[in-house]
């Protein structure tokens, strides 16, 4: 995969570190959901509370080392359905980052096809492109 295509894949995953403010919604609108969203979010800040200042560097740097490897894929998809897939735990594994369970968006998929990078964030996100970005 391209150079600046992962890097802007690998850096939209890690502003999640950066920020802490990945969203938590599952699609339920029940009471089951509403309580499921409560102890999400006490879960969140109980997880992001021992986020170090350089864990989101560190992890984008290995995601983007991950997908750069990935020369001969024409098609790659990356994503969270409650917990990270294994694109992402590896990434976190090399850069000793703890991801838990909410630190990155649930319900949410990114997708690159010979260099356009699509995503859906969050349950029933719409599907919208990122710009791949100049590396400096």
């Amino acid at each position: 995969m391209d150079k600046k295509v992962a890097r802007t894949a690998a850096k939209w995953w890690a502003d999640f570190l950066r920020n802490g403010n990945a969203p938590l919604d599952n699609g339920d609108k029940s009471e089951t959901g509403a309580m499921t969203f409560i102890l999400a979010s006490l879960l969140h800040s109980a997880e992001t509370s021992n986020t170090r200042p350089d864990d989101a560097q560190k992890f984008e740097d290995a995601l983007a080392s991950i997908l750069e490897t990935q020369k001969d894929e024409r098609w790659f998809s990356i994503g969270v359905d409650y917990n990270p897939d294994r694109i992402l735990l590896e990434a976190a594994r090399i850069a000793c980052v703890d991801l838990g369970s909410t630190k990155l968006p649930w319900k949410t998929s990114m997708h690159i096809d010979q260099g356009k990078i699509t995503y859906r964030l969050g349950y029933g996100g719409e599907s919208k492109t990122l710009e791949v970005e100049e590396i400096a």
